[in-house]
């Protein structure tokens, strides 16, 4: 079988109890609405994929407003299913929409039916803002 992506959830932060139970901080359903212009942001994209006994390294690509970032996670082979967190800092300054794409190995799958949009709550925002993802690991 190949490795699967089954969830995907952006929140602020995730950590990990001693019994191995994750808690996810912060969850966003759909959007997030920022106050000021420019706005950062530090989300953590927390992905769950099944059939991960191979192991390897995961990529996923981050696209806001036509620019991209990949951030990786490394997987040790043996494990069934995988919880990966990837850290991503942002800095919004207009409205957009958030894309993903994953990879093990070559292929890029995209995330379909998955959306998710920055509104900035400002009373002017001109054309020459920008988004710009920074991610960081």
């Amino acid at each position: 079988m190949k490795p699967r992506l089954r969830s995907i959830l952006l929140c602020d932060d995730v950590r990990q109890e001693i019994s191995l139970k994750y808690i996810y901080i912060g969850a966003y359903a759909d959007q997030v609405i920022l106050s000021a212009r420019p706005g950062k942001v530090n989300l953590v994209l927390a992905c769950v994929f099944d059939n991960m006994q191979g192991g390897g390294t995961i990529e996923v690509q981050i696209s806001l407003d036509g620019r991209k970032k990949v951030v990786t996670s490394d997987v040790p082979r043996g494990h069934a299913q995988v919880n990966a967190q990837f850290p991503v800092s942002l800095v919004i300054s207009r409205p957009g929409n958030l894309e993903l794409r994953w990879r093990i190995g070559t292929k890029w799958s995209d995330v379909y039916g998955w959306s998710f949009g920055f509104t900035v709550d400002a009373a002017e925002i001109s054309d020459d803002d920008t988004i710009i993802p920074e991610a960081t690991i």
